[in-house]
């Protein structure tokens, strides 16, 4: 026997049936997040003023449209047809990706979809949760690029740090040479003057990196994580997540900040390292320490000083070129050949640095001058000859350049060239340079005698 619901039972349940329809509505007008329905063929059927704001069309054009029609309108015939396999398939998902506006601009939005389901438990559509996460996304892409900026200058001071360290050993070597002779007494004063300041900029560098605010993005990272089923309402109302947007900010801005404090205090120990270089270099040619006579084998020795040499090559961006040829084992002293070598390499580099238009070049040739003559007689010597394709000198400076003090650099002290002719002139050879003048490059020509090495 069907049962009759009285006239004002019925009336009653349609007007709680009304209002109950009402308060949902207006739920989801004020839930905060773009709010669409739409049904099995993907067509919207609720569109909130929220959905509205975010992507630019009204209720009243997007309610009746194929999805495909709005915002998605440029996804590709696949992409849309897994989109409708998804919907027919009643699984909730979450997800992020990018959404063209009405008016054509790209936005990355937050997207969490649910079935929907009649009152029989029937699947009649998808419901879905839309959020505007651009200027979150654009936050994170900035706080990465500041982290591997900082990375990056990490890894410089940790270069520079080793350079300095083969600077001090290098310096530590050449003050046990020159024993209590005056001149590296001067130099090593000096070597601590310019150390005091490596020591503060490493310091001011390791203390900045250790305090360094990008440990606070691992932290925000984790607690976003923690919230990625309910990232919307975390962001919006929960107290903590309230502040991340404007925590990020802060934190971009910090770690822009830390970068560039980090890059001057590197150029700044970048030079200091340098000029302890120079430091070095003149010791090296005053430290009158005794002449030491081995075996040396040449090509060694020129590896050696490219290698010892190539930190600032790379700096400077100089590619260095050898040509050398098969010489026998030589009795030398190494450390004094070593020395001028690594004076014409450098100051090869130092001729480049007015010349921006070019390549800088530098090549090193070493052979024995009538070689390819079985029939030449007398002593047989080494020639070992430096070339640049920097800027020339001119010809009324030939003749003085290898004079004590003179020098055509602005900081220049005069004392290398100088040493490098004494040390040739010691080891019963000669120094000359050469060039077609301003801007045509130079070269310059080491040539000592032969003392073949006996065979053991």
């Amino acid at each position: 026997m069907q049962v009759v619901k009285p006239h004002m039972v019925q009336r009653a349940e349609e007007e709680r049936s009304q209002v109950s329809a009402r308060e949902l509505a207006q739920v989801l007008e004020q839930s905060g997040e773009a709010v669409i329905v739409k049904d099995l063929n993907a067509v919207v059927t609720y569109w909130n003023r929220e959905a509205a704001s975010l992507y630019g069309f009204s209720a009243e054009e997007a309610i009746g449209q194929p999805l495909r029609k709005l915002h998605a309108a440029d996804l590709s015939e696949a992409d849309y047809s897994r989109l409708l396999v998804r919907v027919l398939a009643g699984r909730p998902t979450a997800s992020t990706t990018e959404r063209r506006k009405k008016s054509g601009e790209i936005i990355r939005v937050a997207l969490k979809t649910t079935p929907l389901l009649d009152e029989q438990g029937n699947l009649v559509g998808e419901i879905t949760n839309a959020r505007d996460v651009t200027a979150m996304y654009q936050k994170e892409v900035a706080l990465s690029r500041a982290k591997d900026a900082a990375d990056a200058a990490l890894r410089a001071n940790e270069m520079i740090t080793g350079e300095l360290r083969a600077a001090q050993s290098e310096l530590m070597t050449n003050a046990r040479q020159a024993g209590m002779a005056e001149i590296a007494n001067n130099v090593l004063h000096n070597v601590g003057n310019v150390l005091n300041s490596v020591n503060v900029s490493v310091g001011v560098i390791g203390n900045r990196l250790r305090e360094s605010k990008s440990q606070g993005l691992a932290n925000v990272v984790r607690l976003m994580n923690e919230h990625a089923a309910d990232i919307g309402d975390f962001l919006t109302r929960d107290a903590k997540g309230q502040r991340v947007l404007g925590y990020l900010d802060k934190l971009a801005m910090a770690l822009a900040t830390e970068r560039r404090s980090l890059v001057g205090e590197l150029e700044l120990l970048a030079k200091s390292v340098d000029h302890i270089k120079e430091i070095v270099a003149t010791q090296q040619s005053y430290a009158g320490a005794a002449s030491i006579v081995e075996p040396v084998r040449i090509g060694e020795l020129v590896q050696d000083a490219v290698r010892m040499t190539s930190a600032s090559m790379e700096r400077h961006q100089v590619s260095v070129i050898t040509h050398v040829a098969s010489v026998p084992t030589l009795l030398m002293d190494k450390h004094l050949m070593l020395q001028i070598l690594i004076n014409l390499i450098s100051n090869a580099k130092q001729a480049m640095h007015g010349v921006p238009d070019r390549l800088h070049q530098i090549t090193l040739r070493v052979d024995e001058p009538g070689a390819a003559d079985k029939h030449s007689a007398g002593e047989r010597s080494l020639r070992i000859r430096v070339e640049d394709n920097g800027e020339g000198i001119d010809a009324a400076n030939l003749p003085k350049l290898f004079q004590h003090g003179f020098t055509t650099r602005k900081n220049g002290h005069g004392f290398g060239l100088h040493s490098c002719a004494l040390a040739a002139q010691g080891m019963g050879g000669t120094l000359s340079a050469d060039s077609e003048g301003r801007g045509a490059g130079a070269g310059f020509t080491l040539q000592v005698p032969m003392r073949i090495a006996p065979v053991s």
